[in-house]
């Protein structure tokens, strides 16, 4: 009797095991339903919704009643969704925000102030066949203005980029280190050109051009802080 009555705890244990399974997988599911939740979004509910699960476990709740005050705490799928597309809004109108403005305003004025000598912006920027030869022999200086250009294009790409990696956390990431690649590029020839005697030519457009992509990291990297801290917010 005992073996049997050992035997049908453990086909109940099992049962009930199952059962909350195939809860999760119906609740993963249903998440999946919700178009404003990403993957990774989904991702980190579902370890929420298992850390909650763990701690109400540990009070000695079942494994049922656990799930569900879980599935409380984290919140409906629907609810969610409607939540996390109210938090992305922001995030999507990037070009109402001050420091974008004033970024891609800088970039555009730096082209029609004196930049090197007397040559404005715009003429520096279309000297690059200038510098073609030079690179090609090993020339450092002419090498890294003609990888300026890459900072140039995510400039212009900017406000396409940030239309589109705004409502992905990953994407966001990948525009922070382009940025700050785009940051460092920028400012290390400058710098480099200073103790130079080419440094003495710098005009202010060279450096309004330089501030330009240092406010575009930050606005950038304001708002990769800001995507990080919204799913914090709702898992507090």
């Amino acid at each position: 009797m005992a073996d049997g009555s050992q035997y049908s705890g453990e086909i109940m244990e099992y049962q009930a095991r199952d059962s909350i399974s195939g809860a999760i997988d119906r609740w993963r599911q249903e998440l999946a339903l919700q178009a404003g939740l990403t993957a990774e979004i989904r991702r980190e509910l579902e370890a929420h919704l298992c850390d909650c699960m763990a701690a109400f476990r540990k009070r000695g709740l079942s494994d049922e009643e656990s799930f569900r005050l879980a599935r409380q705490r984290v919140g409906r799928p629907q609810q969610l969704d409607k939540e996390f597309k109210k938090a992305m809004k922001p995030a999507a109108s990037l070009w109402n925000r001050p420091l974008i403005i004033t970024a891609w305003a800088m970039y555009i004025v730096s082209f029609f102030l004196p930049a090197y000598g007397v040559m404005y912006g715009w003429k520096c920027a279309i000297i690059q066949n200038y510098f073609w030869a030079k690179a090609a022999q090993g020339d450092w200086i002419s090498i890294h203005y003609e990888l300026l250009m890459l900072a140039n294009l995510l400039m212009l790409a900017s406000p396409l980029l940030l239309g589109q990696f705004s409502q992905s956390l990953r994407h966001l990431q990948w525009l922070h280190h382009m940025t700050l690649a785009a940051v460092i590029l920028v400012w290390s020839f400058v710098l480099q050109l200073l103790p130079h005697q080419d440094g003495a030519a710098l005009r202010a457009g060279c450096f309004v051009w330089s501030l330009s992509f240092t406010l575009l990291y930050i606005a950038v990297l304001v708002q990769l802080i800001e995507a990080r801290r919204q799913p914090a917010a709702r898992h507090a």
